[in-house]
C-alpha cells in the first residue's frame, strides 16, 4: 500500500506511477485540470485503475482504452476492489493512492483522506494476515516517508 494521498495534480501523480511496476492504481476526487494528458504517459506500470469521486466521469473518458478500469465511487470499495485485485495479481504488486485530485469532495482535506486510506490497508491487512495488530504491523510495515510518498513496505507484498 502506497499512500500518495498528497498528489493532487496529475503531475505529481505521474510521478508516482512512473515510481513503481504492477500498480492497482485510486484515482479520482475534485479534478483541477481541464484533461488527464499529463498522466496518460505514464500508464505503462498500471494494471487497473479505480475511480474515485466527483471526477470519475472526467478521468474514465480520458482514461478508457487506456488503462482497465473501475468505477468505484469511493475510497472504500476502491481499496477492497484494489487490494483484491493486487492480492490475485500473480507477481509483486502495489495498491497505490495517488489521486491526482482535490480531496474535497469526500474528505475534509488531503490528510484525511490519506488517513482513511491507511486505516483501510491496516483493516484489509488484519483480514488477510489476521489479528493482532503487531502481526499486521509486521506483514504491512511501518510506515515510512520516502520521496513525499508514505509506503507501507511488505515483504509479502500484494
Amino acid at each position: 500500500f502506497i499512500n500518495d494521498s498528497k498528489a493532487t495534480n496529475s503531475q505529481a501523480a505521474a510521478k508516482a506511477l512512473t515510481s513503481y511496476e504492477n500498480i492497482f492504481w485510486i484515482v479520482g476526487g475534485q479534478f483541477k485540470e481541464k484533461s488527464v494528458d499529463v498522466l496518460v504517459g505514464a500508464l505503462s506500470t498500471v494494471r487497473h485503475a479505480y475511480l474515485i469521486g466527483e471526477a470519475q466521469d472526467q478521468l474514465a473518458n480520458g482514461l478508457n482504452g487506456k488503462v482497465p478500469l473501475t468505477r468505484s465511487g469511493e475510497l472504500e470499495i476502491a481499496v477492497h476492489q484494489a487490494f483484491q485485485a493486487a492480492h490475485a495479481y500473480g507477481a509483486p504488486a502495489d495498491v497505490l493512492l495517488s489521486p491526482a485530485c482535490a480531496s474535497f469532495d469526500q474528505f475534509a482535506n488531503f490528510e484525511a483522506r490519506g488517513a482513511a486510506f491507511r486505516d483501510l490497508a491496516v483493516e484489509f491487512g488484519r483480514a488477510v494476515f489476521g489479528d493482532p495488530v503487531d502481526e499486521i504491523a509486521q506483514h504491512i510495515g511501518k510506515i515510512g516517508i520516502d520521496g513525499g510518498l508514505e509506503a507501507f513496505p511488505c515483504e509479502c507484498r500484494v
